[in-house]
């Protein structure tokens, strides 16, 4: 056998060779639902939300009304995720001046599917300043 014939039998060969190992493969659409699961030969597919468009769904109220104006000097923040909730609100509130001092903060973190709430555990009254604050993991 020549070389001419060599380097034009091998990509024939190759062509033929892959056209055997791909004949048996078809092409399949599955198309599920959210929470749905299909399985076959091992593979297991399911459908649920991509972790990046999970956000919480935040409602508010009021937390300080003020009567004789009848208007809302405060309002908290409900997140909700799920089941899982998380509020932020005044958590230092000065009536002389109709104004919160401190505020708790919440931070979901879809990766994880949880929340951080943070509060002042040491206030200074005088200063009207969270020393210290605390955060904590919602489950």
């Amino acid at each position: 056998m020549t070389l001419y014939t060599r380097i034009m039998i091998i990509p024939w060969v190759a062509l033929a060779l892959s056209w055997l190992v791909l004949a048996p493969v078809q092409a399949q659409t599955i198309i599920l639902q959210e929470g749905e699961s299909w399985e076959r030969g091992g593979v297991q597919v399911w459908c649920g939300p991509p972790p990046s468009s999970v956000r919480p769904i935040v409602i508010t109220e009021c937390q300080f009304w003020d009567d004789f104006d009848r208007t809302c000097l405060f309002e908290r923040r409900i997140h909700r995720v799920g089941s899982q909730a998380c509020v932020e609100e005044c958590q230092h509130w000065d009536d002389f001046s109709s104004t919160c001092n401190f505020e708790t903060r919440c931070d979901f973190h879809p990766d994880q599917g949880v929340f951080v709430h943070t509060r002042c555990e040491q206030f200074d009254d005088f200063s009207r300043t969270c020393e210290r604050e605390q955060a904590r993991i919602l489950r």
